[in-house]
């Protein structure tokens, strides 16, 4: 049984020589959600991360638990110079890591109250220290084996692009219908060109948990935290979900797309020197085609949500998103108006999602 957390703090006490009254630990919120498993633990003035994992077991054919994982992870990131947290003290029977403090404010928050367009230099250094991660796990690729989520990762990536094409299709085929163009064979001819582009990427090792929620602000640093998992997937769907906030449980909150070509160029001329195969104008189309494939998806599951709001899973995304209306409205504007290359496909899938919503608007 995982100790409870009254029993945890005083072992960190014992450790640090520390009273244990004057330790205060503070619940950490992502937006009006409390989370139960991460803690800032105070003492004199100085603040720590306490996170513990709840799964105690390995996951699937996994030789490591997500504790044994983050804990690895995190060390073999800090040798190689990336900016994850320090793991300061951690208690492998209770599944816990004290953390050093890197900040109470993420990207997400950021992207939510911020002036629009003040991010920028946040971003591109964010993009940079994406960089540096992407960059190690490539160069120490047999260091990381060992604590890669066990899948069957050619078949498990392939099923997941057929699964995200298959929604943006539908989403697509509901734009295109209700503006009244283009003709069935020209809408498959486009998709299957899309289609084909997208597939033709090449997946990278890094983390698996991607959200502007991971990437943590303060006094200039940007640090990037939740490594516990890592595997394979597309870097542009990692950047794309990175930097996409959702604003999820905030009041009033919707969505902000942090990138454009300015902040992406910078990105794409330092991942060419260690992505092989790769072209910055690839590497710019790659990112239009999940920025738009991403946003599809999430207009099919509005659509879902506003048709069968009753079905579990769409009460929970209401409660999580609020204004359907709002979020459905602020992702067509997204998915028109973020230009991230010249592809001429990608070009075309915005005008049929730009029709639809000149269609919207003027009704």
């Amino acid at each position: 049984m995982i100790a409870e957390l009254h029993q945890i703090i005083p072992k960190i006490a014992n450790r640090f020589d520390w009273s244990p009254d004057c330790l205060n630990v503070v619940p950490i919120k992502h937006g009006g959600v409390e989370r139960n498993n991460i803690w800032r633990v105070i003492v004199d003035g100085q603040s720590h991360l306490l996170k513990q994992h709840y799964i105690t077991r390995p996951v699937g054919d996994s030789a490591s638990t997500p504790f044994e994982v983050e804990s690895s992870v995190l060390s073999k990131l800090r040798e190689a110079g990336c900016s994850v947290p320090k793991v300061v003290w951690q208690s492998d029977p209770d599944l816990c890591l004290l953390l050093e403090w890197c900040g109470e404010s993420t990207l997400d928050d950021a992207a939510q109250t911020a002036p629009s367009g003040s991010l920028k230099e946040t971003i591109t250094g964010a993009l940079g220290e994406f960089c540096h991660l992407e960059k190690s796990f490539a160069a120490h690729h047999a260091d990381f084996a060992p604590y890669v989520y066990p899948l069957d990762y050619p078949t498990h990536l392939r099923q997941t692009m057929d699964d995200m094409l298959d929604r943006g299709r539908q989403t697509l085929d509901y734009l295109a219908r209700s503006s009244g163009e283009p003709s069935p064979l020209e809408l498959e001819k486009l998709w299957s060109n899309f289609a084909q582009a997208i597939r033709s990427n090449s997946a990278t090792l890094g983390v698996l948990d991607y959200n502007a929620r991971n990437i943590v602000l303060s006094a200039g640093n940007i640090t990037f935290v939740d490594f516990g998992s890592i595997g394979w997937d597309w870097s542009e769907r990692r950047i794309v979900q990175f930097f996409n906030s959702l604003g999820a449980n905030r009041e009033g909150g919707n969505f902000v797309n942090l990138l454009n070509r300015d902040v992406i160029r910078a990105y794409a001329s330092r991942a060419i020197s260690y992505r092989s195969g790769c072209s910055e104008e690839g590497i710019f189309a790659q990112l239009d085609y999940q920025n738009i494939l991403f946003y599809l998806s999430i207009v099919h599951r509005l659509l879902a949500t506003a048709t069968q709001p009753n079905r579990k899973e769409n009460r929970v995304l209401l409660k999580a998103w609020g204004d359907t209306e709002a979020r459905l409205t602020r992702a067509l504007e997204i998915l028109v108006n973020c230009e991230l290359s010249d592809d001429s496909t990608a070009g075309q899938i915005r005008e049929y999602a730009r029709r639809y919503w000149d269609g919207a608007t003027t009704m």
